[in-house]
């Protein structure tokens, strides 16, 4: 790997967003930023920690401290162990992995098949997540959309429905 060439295309396809540096080039479906590496695809903030800091120790992973999975920032990724990490993603309950905040209409709440568990979900990554897995990258206009959603509530409430005993 060529740390200066790998340094380059880390800054050429990388914008500040506060404090952050977020990833725009290739997105994995779970939002992980990916880049091709000596013929092979790699999470980007784990190259930028490698190329930037240097190896990461082994028996641990890169935590974004910031909660942002495209964020390539250095000073926002940290090794830790698989249960630190875990642990530190279960500590935030007002925010899924990526940031969305978790309010009545961006949680999407259900039941795991086979649990008895009730398990939440954030609407706005699954509508990202849909997007990406259809080919066809979240637009400007769709991010719009999602933002007024998020502003005016989900949806209207909808009608009650008629049940047997009802009718």
């Amino acid at each position: 790997m060529n740390a200066a060439s790998v340094a380059a295309r880390l800054a050429k396809c990388s914008r500040p967003d506060g404090d952050c540096i977020r990833w725009t080039g290739v997105h994995g479906p779970k939002g992980y930023g990916r880049i091709g590496v000596d013929g092979k695809t790699k999470i980007v903030h784990r190259v930028a920690y490698e190329v930037l800091v240097g190896p990461i120790p082994d028996g641990l992973e890169i935590d974004h401290r910031c909660r942002v999975r495209d964020c390539i920032n250095v000073q926002h990724l940290e090794p830790v162990t698989h249960l630190e990490n875990v642990r530190r993603r279960r500590d935030n309950p007002d925010e899924c992995a990526n940031g969305h905040p978790f309010t009545e209409e961006n949680t999407h709440w259900y039941i795991q098949k086979g649990r008895s568990n009730t398990v939440r979900k954030c609407r706005r990554c699954k509508k990202e997540s849909n997007a990406a897995r259809s080919r066809r990258p979240m637009t400007d206009q769709d991010k719009e959309r999602l933002a007024a959603r998020d502003r005016r509530g989900r949806r209207r409430a909808r009608p009650a429905r008629l049940t047997k005993e009802g009718a």
